[in-house]
């Protein structure tokens, strides 16, 4: 969500907008607009390019602890 509209809100409010850009480049992929190589698993080389410029990012790991303890809180707040 924030690769559209820049560092605000939580994760359910940027969900929606992260699935839509995720399918977007998966057209892009598919539509042969977006070069991928394929041969290796290049997510080492993104998460090295981010640090390098100084980008603070979160990874998939990262965002399923996130969301573990929201739903955690969540629950907490409004018990079924």
């Amino acid at each position: 969500g924030w690769l559209k509209r820049g560092p605000t809100g939580i994760i359910g409010t940027n969900i929606t907008d992260a699935k839509e850009t995720v399918l977007a480049i998966v057209e892009d992929v598919e539509n042969e607009a977006l070069p991928v190589n394929s041969s290796r698993d290049n997510s080492a080389d993104i998460s090295e390019r981010l640090r390098a410029n100084g980008c603070n990012f979160v990874d998939w790991n990262g965002y399923k602890k996130i969301e573990k303890e929201e739903i955690e809180r969540g629950s907490r707040l409004n018990p079924p």
